[in-house]
């Protein structure tokens, strides 16, 4: 359909035609983002009472700004421009034969007619209340939204204030403490630990750190180059 047929259509628009409803979902298919064939659809849809009405209305929904003019423009009459011959009728009266059996059947059409069928609980909405509907869970949805997300704004801000107080941990300057821990006897290759040598190497204790590392290299013969390079480095630092 190009531009030319689709303004002939809007003009000439009648929502209870039903080739309408085939052809607009054509456009909508390669044109997803126009929303006037959406409207047309909707339109058509409602006042055809066909299925998929609601799927509709959900997705013209999608692409509305304003819904309270889009409920006006649904719930509408449509002015048709087709031109309708004006035709008269002429009735014959015949008589009715067999009137108890013409009553029962008139009478059986009328009940049927009134018959209820099921409608879904979305069909019964109208379409202001379907915008209340939404907007109302909507509301629900934000609010449980916001009330999950307190308690992490609350960890947040506590965050912040610690780190606006800038808290400043004093150094470990008890030195005895860590002369008293090393005391040990080097000879016991099961004492020495990695974190033992660099502790002396920090302390200066030179001589001591190089036979930690040599103990080390013993105790992890697969880390022998890299003890080997620590040796070195102590021993540049001697010199």
């Amino acid at each position: 359909m190009n531009r030319e047929k689709f303004e002939k259509f809007i003009e000439n628009y009648d929502s209870k035609d039903e080739i309408l409803v085939s052809q607009m979902a054509l456009l909508i298919e390669k044109y997803p983002y126009f929303q006037l064939p959406r409207f047309f659809l909707t339109k058509s849809l409602k006042d055809q009472n066909k299925n998929g009405l609601d799927t509709a209305l959900n997705q013209l929904a999608l692409y509305t700004a304003n819904r309270g003019i889009l409920k006006q423009k649904i719930e509408s009459k449509v002015k048709s421009t087709k031109k309708v011959k004006d035709t008269k009728l002429t009735i014959t009266p015949k008589k009715v034969q067999n009137y108890p059996e013409a009553h029962l059947k008139e009478k059986k059409l009328k009940s049927q007619s009134n018959k209820k069928f099921p409608v879904s609980e979305d069909l019964k909405l109208s379409f202001l209340d379907w915008i209340k509907y939404t907007e109302e869970n909507q509301n629900i949805q934000y609010q449980e939204e916001s009330k999950k997300s307190e308690p992490l704004k609350n960890k947040l801000s506590i965050i912040d204030r610690f780190i606006e107080a800038d808290p400043k941990i004093s150094p470990f300057e008890n030195t005895e403490t860590i002369d008293s821990m090393i005391k040990v006897d080097f000879n016991s290759e099961e004492l020495m630990t990695e974190s033992l040598a660099k502790i002396l190497l920090k302390q200066k204790k030179y001589k001591k750190a190089i036979r930690a590392y040599k103990i080390l290299s013993l105790k992890y013969p697969e880390k022998n180059v890299f003890f080997a390079g620590q040796i070195q480095k102590i021993k540049k630092l001697q010199q």
